[in-house]
C-alpha cells in the first residue's frame, strides 16, 4: 500500500469560509478529490492542475462541471465509470486516459 498526502484546501470569500475540498495526493501527477464547487476550479489552476477526469456517473452535473472547468482553463473529461463496481477493464481505461493526458497535473 502506498502512502498518500491528504490535504484540505480552504477557500475564503471575503466574509464567508467555504467547506474544504478534500484532496488525496497519490503521486506528483495524480490527486483524487471530493466534488469541486464552482469556486474550486480556479483554485485548482492556481495549484498547477491542467486536466480533470470526472468519474461520477451523473451526466447532467458533469456537463455543468465541464463548463466550470473549461472556463477556469482546465482540460476536462467525463469518464463515466461505475464507482462502486470498478473492474480491471475500467482501471485500464482510466490508465489510458492518464497516459494520453501527458505529463501535466
Amino acid at each position: 500500500m502506498t502512502d498518500c498526502e491528504v490535504r484540505q484546501t480552504t477557500i475564503q470569500d471575503q466574509n464567508a469560509v467555504k467547506a474544504d475540498l478534500l484532496q488525496y495526493h497519490l503521486t506528483k501527477r495524480i490527486t483524487l478529490a471530493g466534488q469541486p464547487q464552482p469556486e474550486d476550479w480556479t483554485q485548482l489552476v492556481v495549484e498547477g492542475y491542467t486536466f480533470v477526469v470526472n468519474m461520477r456517473s451523473d451526466s447532467e452535473r458533469a456537463a455543468i462541471e465541464e463548463q466550470n472547468a473549461v472556463n477556469a482553463g482546465l482540460r476536462y473529461l467525463h469518464l463515466d465509470l461505475p464507482a462502486y463496481e470498478l473492474e480491471e477493464d475500467h482501471l485500464a481505461q482510466f490508465n489510458r486516459v492518464l497516459n494520453e493526458a501527458g505529463n501535466g497535473r
